[in-house]
């Protein structure tokens, strides 16, 4: 290699040999490239293009244009300080990492998990199918109720009548005091004893307690729940002792508020001689003859339903008795009056 001639930096002219020892009054031209050392010793300007083989740790910040000019692969977590905005889809893991604001409407396919239900009330549009019980809040239409029987359980208030069928559907019980109407059946308190003889009866005659007017005794039945009461007497059961002779014979009961007087006995024309005032009314039946004894079922007369009194006293009303058909009596038999009575 030939020598070289240089100018320093004075401009003085230097002349470097192919040979030397390298020293500064002996400068030469290696034959090799620049060591490590001979690099790192001074810092080489280089102008142009630096290709780079292999990786560079790089000092101090890059730029925003050296960021942008060429794509960094960045591996590693990076911290990102406001809004960053990403392009692509996001992963499953990375939507579930963090809770993600959402604005709009968002189309959701699979089933919702209770808790999502649960979390935001989801507007229903259509019919819903619902298995197992479902617990309501807020109150149920009219419609809603009707719609499908609701099985209750506990005490439930009702407010309005109820209908015939829900009332009857179901015992309803009752608290509390209530006024019922019902019919009662009564004994008589006075049995009528005819007189020990076997004197046959012509029709319209009084069956009484005695032959002597004078001595005819009223026969009472009691029909007032409470003294000076009143009350409906819809019918009447006459029984008597006879064991025969009165199958098919009619008779009028007569009923009174105070005992009448007579005319005449028993067996003589039924003539009232006192207290026709007190007359309430009469029923009249056909009896049956039965073996043991004979039974007439009395209705009111004159087509009217009941006959209603109102005691001015005590809970007692009078009867007496007329045939109005012939027949002969048993010696000594007795009448007995069982109404049925409506007390008020």
């Amino acid at each position: 290699m030939a020598n070289l001639k240089v100018k320093d930096a004075t401009g003085a002219t230097v002349e470097v040999k192919a040979t030397g020892s390298g020293s500064t009054g002996d400068p030469f031209i290696p034959d090799h490239g620049l060591t490590d050392t001979q690099l790192r010793a001074s810092a080489v300007p280089v102008s142009g293009t630096v290709g780079v083989s292999g990786a560079v740790a790089v000092t101090g910040p890059l730029t925003d244009t050296q960021l942008r000019a060429v794509a960094v692969p960045v591996s590693g977590t990076v911290g990102v300080s406001g809004s960053v905005a990403v392009t692509g889809p996001v992963t499953d893991t990375q939507l579930r990492a963090t809770p993600v604001p959402v604005s709009g409407t968002v189309a959701v396919t699979g089933p919702l998990t209770d808790t999502q239900l649960r979390a935001v009330a989801v507007p229903v549009s259509g019919t819903v199918g619902v298995s197992g019980s479902v617990a309501v809040t807020g109150p149920v239409t009219d419609t809603q109720l009707r719609a499908t029987p609701v099985p209750v359980s506990g005490t439930v208030a009702v407010t309005g009548p109820l209908t015939d069928a829900q009332l009857r559907a179901t015992p309803v019980p009752v608290t509390g005091s209530f006024s019922a109407t019902t019919y009662t059946s009564t004994t008589a308190s006075g049995t009528l004893t005819r007189p020990a003889n076997a004197t046959a009866y012509t029709a319209g005659a009084l069956v009484a307690s005695s032959t002597t007017a004078g001595s005819v005794v009223v026969p009472v039945v009691t029909v007032a729940r409470i003294a000076a009461g009143s009350g409906l007497i819809r019918s009447a059961l006459l029984k008597s002792n006879h064991l025969s002779g009165l199958d098919a014979i009619n008779f009028t009961v007569d009923l009174w508020s105070a005992a009448p007087t007579f005319t005449n006995g028993d067996g003589g024309a039924y003539a009232v001689a006192t207290n026709g005032d007190k007359w309430l009314g009469s029923m009249s039946g056909t009896f049956r003859q039965f073996a043991d004894q004979a039974v007439a079922m009395c209705a009111a007369d004159g087509g009217f339903p009941e006959i209603a009194f109102k005691l001015a006293s005590g809970t007692d009303i009078y009867w007496t008795l007329r045939t109005n058909a012939a027949f002969t009596p048993a010696s000594g038999k007795t009448f007995t009056l069982v109404p049925s009575v409506l007390p008020d």
